[in-house]
């Protein structure tokens, strides 16, 4: 089940990620992010599909692959922002 709004679930990653609250600017890019890959991914549901499930296996059911694979884009963007690695 998923609960909350787009906002909501990236506010929670942010927080996950960069222990601390995202500002509206970061959440707004994020949500623009989203909204842009998974509209591309429901026009390309094979690449959709491939990047949802290889190499880790089938969806679960009720999840879409275009939904999946906008959330991988998503998770991959944040967690290579500069502020995830430690700094010397």
């Amino acid at each position: 089940k998923r609960d909350g709004s787009l906002r909501d679930r990236l506010r929670f990653l942010m927080r996950r990620c960069q222990i601390r609250e995202p500002r509206p600017a970061e959440i707004d890019r994020l949500a623009s992010l989203y909204e842009e890959v998974e509209r591309d991914y429901r026009n390309r549901p094979a690449a959709a599909r491939d990047l949802a499930e290889i190499p880790i296996g089938p969806a679960p059911s009720g999840l879409g692959h275009a939904e999946l694979a906008a959330w991988t884009v998503v998770a991959n963007v944040t967690l290579n922002l500069d502020e995830i690695f430690m700094k010397r």
